[in-house]
């Protein structure tokens, strides 16, 4: 039997790690997500490809980011677009803050013009699917071997 996946219902949270840049490329506009728990609100989410790995998945966004994308960046116009997002503490503040910046494609080595950034925004959806397709697959093969054990 050969399953084909059509869309990926759930994704893996990607976590923004104190002073370790990520290199994104927004798939999507920042939405609340669901609740979870009563203690506390449903968190501000935004679907991103990791540049460097190719994941597909999703980054939680504090309340100090996402103003900083809004303010930067009207009407969801980050989306689509490649950053550098590097969460800080700051010791006498209970929040983060973060460097965001705005990148050329990383994957062109001639750092692209902003005519071909969508071109290479194809290119790395693309992929992403591919590699999620893949691991998919890899999984449902090994799901095979188990049940034919």
């Amino acid at each position: 039997m050969q399953v084909i996946r059509l869309k990926q219902v759930t994704l893996p949270v990607i976590k923004l790690v104190k002073d370790v840049p990520l290199y994104m490329w927004v798939k999507g506009p920042m939405h609340v997500g669901k609740k979870i728990d009563d203690q506390k609100e449903a968190a501000t989410i935004m679907e991103i490809v990791d540049c460097e790995t190719g994941q597909l998945g999703l980054v939680i966004c504090g309340a100090v980011m996402a103003k900083e994308l809004n303010e930067g960046y009207p009407g969801d116009s980050y989306v689509g677009k490649f950053f550098e997002v590097t969460p800080t503490r700051v010791p006498e503040k209970r929040y983060n803050i973060y460097s965001i910046c705005e990148i050329a494609d990383p994957r062109d080595d001639r750092q692209a013009a902003p005519e071909s950034t969508k071109a290479n925004v194809v290119s790395i959806a693309q992929d992403a699917e591919v590699a999620a397709e893949d691991a998919q697959e890899a999984d449902s093969k090994a799901q095979s071997r188990r049940r034919a054990r």
